[in-house]
């Protein structure tokens, strides 16, 4: 009986995991932009970004480990406040676009930049960011009558690292700032599941973390003088990752 238990709980992680509801990565990380480079104190800018992450599961039930690649899309808006002239911090929010999902999945961040060295046009500043996703509920992924399962999952990621960033002049109302780096980016998560096979009800659990650690980051922001600003940035290796911003400072 505790065999056909374990094969039934097995079956039901297979199927609700085939339809890939795990989610989770390095969010956008944002431009080294300060005080001293915008037009006013303050900044908004809304944010669009698809990734593509490899996340390890490690099933506490079964004690078996896979790897599973995301390809999710999010909606955020973030608010900028500039700490002086040489430190930035950020409190940003968005909305997950994951199919899975019973209901859209929040997140919510919290980042901060600061200037460390400065020669001429040429910058290295310190990054650090923590996400949260909390937790929300997985869709039954099932075609089969005598088996219904659901989930709920919740998740977080923390990242530091340094960034190499230009302050150059375009014309007389645009500069630009290109900037790269390396991040490292830790996620930790978990996922409770239901299998449901006939009168037997029985329950799992998964724990979620990076497959890789370490996120190359290559970005570029353009200010225009009114205090408009646009804004794409990529990641790559642990992180396959797409965002565009656009903003403006008051």
């Amino acid at each position: 009986m505790k065999h056909m238990r374990m094969l039934v709980l097995g079956f039901g992680l297979a199927v609700l995991f085939c339809g890939e509801p795990v989610t989770g990565h390095a969010f956008d990380i944002g431009g080294p932009v300060y005080g001293k480079d915008l037009q006013g104190s303050l900044g908004l800018e809304l944010i669009v970004e698809h990734f593509d992450r490899e996340v390890e599961i490690t099933f506490d039930t079964l004690d078996e480990k896979e790897t599973e690649g995301l390809d999710e899309t999010v909606l955020m808006g973030r608010f900028y406040l500039p700490l002086g002239k040489d430190a930035l911090l950020y409190v940003d929010a968005g909305l997950i676009d994951d199919d899975d999902a019973e209901s859209t999945p929040l997140v919510i961040g919290l980042g901060a930049d600061i200037l460390v060295y400065e020669q001429q046009k040429l910058r290295l500043n310190v990054v650090a960011a923590g996400h949260w996703v909390p937790s929300f509920d997985l869709e039954e992924k099932t075609r089969y009558h005598f088996l219904h399962t659901s989930g709920e999952e919740e998740y977080y990621e923390l990242g530091a690292g340094m960034l190499v960033s230009g302050n150059l002049p375009f014309d007389r109302q645009t500069k630009v700032v290109p900037y790269g780096g390396i991040m490292f980016s830790m996620l930790r998560g978990s996922v409770d599941v239901d299998a449901h096979y006939g009168p037997v009800n029985l329950h799992g659990s998964a724990d979620i973390e990076e497959d890789n650690p370490l996120v190359a980051v290559a970005g570029i922001s353009l200010l225009f003088q009114k205090g408009f600003s646009f804004r794409m940035e990529a990641r790559f290796i642990g992180d396959s990752s797409l965002s565009v911003g656009l903003g403006i400072a008051f």
